[in-house]
């Protein structure tokens, strides 16, 4: 009976140590979608570890014959809120977002890039779509 606690006892420690010591790291979760109005929205979300003052830069990346290039879509400031709306979108093009918490340093942490094809057609229009598709 003793032998059989200390195993239950030793698989639950086991356990939990897995457990806490796997869990995920918490990630920003950038999501970007097409409007109607044919403007990006992108947004991302604070992490319980974040300071009260956190900013961050957006960066968009473009293709062009030299690579993809990145330009600031926040040069001036530091950017303070969790969502951005990017107006100056062409239809028909493919837009990188990327996403960083300002530090002053280069190699501070970013999110994952994510593309957006800029199609015309807004994501609640595709999402109806798609919908429709699954149910009929």
């Amino acid at each position: 009976m003793k032998t059989r606690i200390s195993l239950i006892c030793l698989t639950l420690a086991t356990f939990f140590c897995v457990t806490v010591k796997g869990a995920p790291k918490p990630v920003r979760s950038l999501v970007t979608v097409e409007r109607s109005d044919g403007s990006v929205f992108l947004s991302w979300r604070l992490l319980e570890t974040d300071r009260d003052d956190i900013t961050f830069q957006i960066f968009r990346g473009e293709k062009k014959s030299s690579g993809v290039v990145f330009k600031s879509l926040t040069p001036k400031d530091p950017y303070a809120l969790t969502s951005f709306v990017d107006k100056d979108v062409e239809k028909g093009k493919t837009y990188l977002y990327d996403l960083y918490r300002f530090s002053g340093d280069p190699t501070a942490a970013r999110s994952a890039i994510l593309a957006v094809a800029v199609d015309g057609e807004p994501m609640s229009s595709k999402a109806l779509r798609q919908l429709a598709n699954l149910s009929g």
